[in-house]
C-alpha cells in the first residue's frame, strides 16, 4: 500500500511538473497539435503556399509574418520542428499533389547527418498519425509529455524551481513562440557566461560514411524533382552559423560531399557563405539569432531569394504581390 502511495504521488509530482512545463515552456516542447495544423494549411495553401522545413534555427531566423507581409498574397506555413531532420517532412509535402507553391528547407547538416540516434523519429511519427496511421496515433497520445520530459532531463534550464519562477512571473525564458510557430530568442539578459555555456554544447555523432550521404541526398533530389515537376519550386538554404563556429563545420562538411549534390538538385541554393549580407550575421549561441537582428536578416535573405526567383524566370511574386 505504502508503494502505491509512493508510486501514485510520483506520477502526480511529474504530472504537475510536465503540466507547468507545457504552459511556461511551450516554445521549446513541440507538440503534435499545433504541427498538424499547419500541416494542413500546407495543403489548402495549395500554390500559394510558402511552406518552411527544418529546425529551430529557420523558426527562430525567419518569421512567417515577415513573409505574409513581404508577399501578401502568399500563405506561409512553419513545418519545421526542433532538433529534427526534415527528410521525413519533405518526402510527405513532395507526395502532396496540392502543394504547388514555394518550399524553403532549412538544411543543418549537423542535424540531418547524426549517426544516432534516429533523427526522423519525431518527424516521421508525426507524418504517419496526420495520414491516420491509427496503430503509431495509439501509441501516441502522450508523446509531446514524453518529448518534453526527455528534453527537461537533459537541460538544467528548466528545473523545477526554474519552471516555478517563470510561472510566477519572477523569472522568464529567453524564447518566446507565437501562434505561426515561430521563435523569438532574447539574449539581453544573459551574460557572456552564459551564452559561452550554450555554444559549449558539443556536436552529436555525425554519420561519416559517404554512401549514407549520398543516398540521403538523392534523397532529397528526388523529392526536389517531384515537387519542381507539378510547378513547385524548392529553395535549399544554409543559414548562418556563429562566426567562431565556421570553420569547425566546414571541416566537419565539406562542400564536395555535403553541398555540391545540391546544387545539381534542380533547387535554388541559398549557402550564406556565398553572401556577405547573410555571413555578417552571427548568432550568440551559434545557431539561433538574437530578435533584435530578425528584421535586419529576414529583409537580406527575403531580397536574395527575390532575386534568385527571377533569375531562373518564377514570376510566382508577382502573383503574390509585393511589397518591399
Amino acid at each position: 500500500m505504502a508503494v502505491a502511495g509512493i508510486i501514485l504521488a510520483v506520477l502526480a509530482g511529474m504530472s504537475w511538473h510536465l503540466g507547468l512545463y507545457r504552459t511556461v515552456a511551450y516554445p521549446i516542447l513541440d507538440q503534435y497539435e499545433p504541427w498538424a495544423e499547419k500541416r494542413r494549411q500546407a495543403t489548402q495553401a495549395a500554390d500559394r503556399g510558402v511552406i518552411v522545413l527544418g529546425t529551430s534555427q529557420i523558426r527562430s531566423d525567419l518569421r512567417m509574418a515577415a513573409v505574409r507581409q513581404r508577399w501578401p498574397g502568399s500563405i506561409p506555413v512553419q513545418l519545421s520542428i526542433n532538433g529534427a531532420a526534415f527528410l521525413g517532412i519533405l518526402d510527405d509535402v513532395a507526395r502532396d499533389p496540392a502543394i504547388r507553391g514555394l518550399v524553403v528547407i532549412d538544411y543543418a547538416p549537423h542535424v540531418e547527418f547524426r549517426a544516432a540516434p534516429d533523427p526522423e523519429m519525431i518527424p516521421t511519427r508525426w507524418v504517419k498519425r496526420y495520414h491516420g496511421d491509427a496503430r503509431v496515433a495509439k501509441h501516441l497520445t502522450a508523446l509531446p509529455l514524453w518529448y518534453g520530459l526527455c528534453y527537461f532531463l537533459q537541460n538544467d534550464r528548466y528545473s523545477w524551481t526554474r519552471l516555478f519562477q517563470m510561472a510566477t512571473g519572477e523569472s522568464r525564458d529567453p524564447v518566446t513562440s507565437d501562434q505561426d510557430r515561430d521563435l523569438f530568442y532574447d539574449y539581453s539578459d544573459l551574460d557572456e557566461a552564459q551564452l559561452q555555456a550554450s555554444r559549449a554544447k558539443p556536436y552529436l555523432p555525425i554519420t561519416d560514411d559517404p554512401a549514407i550521404v549520398a543516398r540521403t541526398l538523392d534523397a532529397i533530389s528526388s523529392d526536389v524533382q517531384r515537387i519542381q515537376e507539378r510547378g513547385g519550386r524548392v529553395v535549399i538554404v544554409y543559414l548562418p552559423i556563429g562566426i567562431r563556429d565556421r570553420d569547425h563545420e566546414s571541416q566537419l562538411f565539406p562542400q564536395p560531399l555535403f553541398f555540391a549534390p545540391l546544387r545539381s538538385s534542380g533547387a535554388i541554393v541559398i549557402d550564406y557563405r556565398d553572401y556577405p549580407a547573410l555571413a555578417s550575421f552571427d548568432p550568440p549561441d551559434n545557431f539561433h539569432l538574437d530578435q533584435k537582428d530578425q528584421s535586419a536578416f529576414e529583409q537580406a535573405f527575403l531580397h536574395i531569394l527575390e532575386d534568385r526567383l527571377t533569375a531562373v524566370g518564377d514570376d510566382r511574386l508577382r502573383t503574390w504581390g509585393h511589397a518591399p
